[in-house]
């Protein structure tokens, strides 16, 4: 029985006698053995381990940090600038797009003491507030869109701002699109691979962009209600498709995050 526990993979005991070691016997692909052992009172590694699973701990850490990892470099492919900030703004993680937004100060910037800041100063106050509510969980419905300017004029950022973790007080989540989408590029998307009509594809890249469903009817010249109609019409076919998308914040919410993807893929080659 003990040879046929030595052939596992892996083998995990505590020794307590003369004092507390934890093992962790390992096979390797040569057929040679590996032992790690841990007194984990002087490693200072006890809160990692509990009693009935030794090494559980410590390999569970290693877990989410690799998958922590895996999940900075998928945010760092995309063309949406990311943010995760505490309930002061203090920035706790962003993505490659959201540095280089800051580092041009394109509508955002990041202060001496950390905080992610918009620069009109009549617009940076509201942000915070609503960081913070969102942090707090405080939003109702969760999220905020707002409208900040950034370097083109009359072409403002579609900022949305969500909780970022169930417990309230921990997080927010940033989320900046780029001032201008691919009108082209992502209304193709939207009518070949999600069914929308021209129409509704036409109006979903708009709204996408910052603009409210009226503001769009106006421009294209058709009432409000044809806009209300074609706007519903949306959510259904994306609903079809498992796409929770609910609400105008949502839509826009939604397009912003499809067109940074599509964007990073036609600059990698992938489309």
């Amino acid at each position: 029985m003990a040879r046929a526990s030595r052939q596992r993979i892996r083998l995990e005991f505590v020794r307590t006698q003369p004092r507390r070691l934890i093992c962790n016997h390992v096979r390797i692909g040569s057929g040679w053995s590996a032992q790690l052992r841990v007194e984990p009172e002087r490693a200072g590694l006890e809160h990692y381990f509990t009693a009935d699973m030794p090494v559980t701990g410590i390999v569970e850490a290693i877990r989410r940090h690799e998958q922590a990892k895996r999940c900075a470099r998928a945010l760092d492919s995309v063309s949406l600038a990311v943010v995760v900030v505490g309930p002061d703004a203090g920035v706790l993680h962003s993505n490659d797009a959201a540095k280089s937004l800051c580092q041009r100060n394109d509508g955002f910037l990041v202060d001496d003491n950390g905080r992610l800041r918009a620069i009109d100063p009549t617009v940076d106050p509201f942000f915070a507030r609503t960081v913070a509510m969102a942090a707090m969980g405080e939003i109702p419905g969760g999220r905020s869109l707002l409208h900040i300017a950034g370097c083109q004029p009359g072409a403002p950022h579609a900022v949305s701002i969500t909780a970022g973790a169930d417990q309230p007080g921990v997080a927010a989540i940033v989320a900046i699109s780029s001032a201008k989408l691919d009108d082209v590029a992502v209304t193709r998307l939207l009518r070949d691979q999600f069914g929308l009509t021209s129409a509704e594809a036409t109006l979903a890249v708009e709204i996408g962009g910052g603009k409210t469903n009226d503001q769009v009817s106006k421009i294209l010249g058709k009432s409000p209600a044809t806009g209300r109609e074609q706007l519903h019409n949306i959510f259904k076919k994306l609903a079809r498709q498992n796409i929770a998308v609910k609400g105008q914040i949502e839509l826009s919410r939604w397009v912003s995050v499809l067109a940074s993807i599509t964007g990073a893929a036609r600059k990698s080659g992938n489309q």
